[in-house]
């Protein structure tokens, strides 16, 4: 639970991670805890969101 934390306030201070690599960007993780992870751990774009028309069609 700890290094869990860590990693969502290192996003909430850092934004997404861009490669799983960011992940030892984290204070706590090093190359080991890194190398337990990086074959589960995968990184994608945010989800898009969906448009809004600005104005309503009647």
């Amino acid at each position: 639970p700890a290094k869990a934390k860590a990693i969502v306030a290192y996003r909430q201070q850092n934004g997404q991670f861009k490669t799983v690599e960011d992940l030892k960007k984290v204070k706590g993780i090093g190359e080991g805890i890194f190398s337990k992870l990086k074959d589960e751990a995968s990184v994608a774009p945010p989800a898009a969101k969906k448009a809004v028309p600005a104005v309503k069609q009647q």
